[in-house]
């Protein structure tokens, strides 16, 4: 059940209700009946952690998701957070672990021996980011435009094809710099410089003899 949910990219506030709707229609199974509460179970008597994260969607509403294994109210399950919750992690914003007035302000309030870990790749954007601010400005323009100008026909993609073939170069597509960059430039860049030659060609066969200004 757990795959299907992934594969399909179902919404998770859904689960807690298949696992009942499943247990409608096998009432007598005994498999159906410990879906709900074979977590909630261990939950009692064990150790665990939670992980967060928030996003905002098109039209600016926040949304604050928990990986949760459990209903919202803890106490209803039987589960104590002062016990068995150990640890959190979500990203560096201050919603989620600042010092004050945050998630984790609120329930280190209750669990005093809450142990928290940053997103470690968040971690790793910010110090690309910084990195990347020493590179020159055009060279991020620069793959933006061979993305977008490649890209947004096929006719073009077929025409560098032939030339990546003409050069003995592998033909692989040309990557485009993530929205949030994370740590997708150097990849992009890389790709460019292995499509050097090939590019070059194709780019003097556009401006040259097709005459297009952008190539």
């Amino acid at each position: 059940m757990t795959a299907f949910i992934t594969v399909h990219n179902i919404p998770f506030s859904i689960s807690s209700h298949l696992s009942k709707l499943v247990l409608q229609m096998c009432p007598d199974s005994v498999i159906a009946k410990g879906i709900a509460y074979t977590i909630c179970a261990k939950l009692k008597v064990n150790n665990f952690s939670i992980l967060v994260d928030g996003a905002s969607d098109s039209v600016g509403r926040k949304h604050l998701y928990v990986v949760r294994t459990v209903d919202s109210d803890f106490k209803e399950g039987g589960i104590e957070l002062q016990d068995n919750l150990l640890g959190m992690a979500g990203d560096g914003a201050n919603v989620i672990v600042g010092a004050n007035n945050s998630l984790y302000s609120r329930l280190k309030e209750v669990v005093h021996q809450l142990f928290i870990m940053k997103c470690i790749c968040h971690s790793f954007h910010l110090c690309a980011s910084k990195a990347s601010q020493k590179l020159p400005s055009f060279i991020e323009q620069l793959t933006c435009d061979i993305y977008s100008y490649v890209s947004c026909s096929l006719k073009r993609i077929s025409t560098l094809r032939e030339f990546q073939e003409f050069v003995g170069t592998e033909p692989h597509k040309i990557l485009h710099p993530a929205q949030t960059r994370w740590l997708s430039f150097f990849p992009v860049v890389k790709r460019v410089i292995k499509q050097y030659q090939a590019l070059i060609l194709f780019f003097h066969n556009g401006s040259l003899s097709e005459g297009i200004p952008a190539a």
